[in-house]
Parts: structure tokens; sequence; C-alpha cells
């Protein structure tokens, strides 16, 4: 008994740290955890309060693009498929089905000085391309 125990344990690891990092993954675990999480208010964001964060992004995580189609907001990695995003503000933004979220700063002329994309404990800063 005490194999077959140490086995399922091992597999299950196995299982897990193979499969962590897909966004699969990520979504199986936010709806397990979904009754624990905080809720989080969306709000929409106006286009001219949108653009300032629109555009390419380098990060840790490679190329970050966030753009605008009929009035919706997405998020692109490396040239992937486009996820869609909601605002809780007009800085920040979260990947709905995720748990990643994007954090903007504006300086007093309304541009975006630094940005950063953040997910379980992890942050990746994140540069505009020019």
């Amino acid at each position: 008994i005490r194999m077959g125990g140490c086995a399922v344990i091992i597999l299950l690891q196995l299982i897990v740290s193979n499969t962590y990092g897909m966004p699969a993954w990520h979504r199986i675990w936010v709806k397990a955890t979904a009754t624990l999480m905080e809720k989080v208010v969306e709000i929409n964001l106006s286009k001219t309060e949108s653009t300032p964060l629109l555009g390419n992004n380098e990060s840790a995580l490679g190329n970050i693009t966030i753009s605008r189609n009929n009035g919706k907001l997405y998020v692109q990695f490396n040239g992937e498929e486009k996820q869609e995003l909601g605002a809780t503000s007009a800085t920040q933004l979260h990947l709905k089905g995720e748990t990643m979220n994007f954090f903007f700063v504006k300086g007093a002329d309304g541009k975006v000085t630094s940005a950063e994309a953040r997910q379980i404990g992890r942050i990746f800063k994140m540069s505009k391309m020019k």
C-alpha cells in the first residue's frame, strides 16, 4: 500500500509540474478556487481612457500586445491567439478567466510611464516597443 501511495503522489507531482504553466491549468485552478477569490468589478473604459494602454510591449514573457476591437480590449502573447481583457480601473486590466493582471502608471500628460504584468506572485516589467 505504501508503494502504491508513493507512486500516486509522484505521478500527480509530475502532472502538475509539467502542466502548471499552461493556460488550461490556470483556467482549471481559477474555477476550482473561484469561491475563495475576491469578486472583480469590471468597468468600461472609453476610447480616450484605453488608448494610452494599447500597443506592443516587451517583457520576460516575450511580446505582449494590448489592442482594442469593437470596444473590447484584448491581449496577445507572442503573436498567439488574442484573449479578452477586462478593466477594473483606468490603469488596471485583467485577463478574463485567468489569474493575470496588468498594471499601468500614467504621467501627468496621460501617457504610460511604466507597466507590469502580474501572475500568481510573479511580476513581469513591460516596456513599450518602438
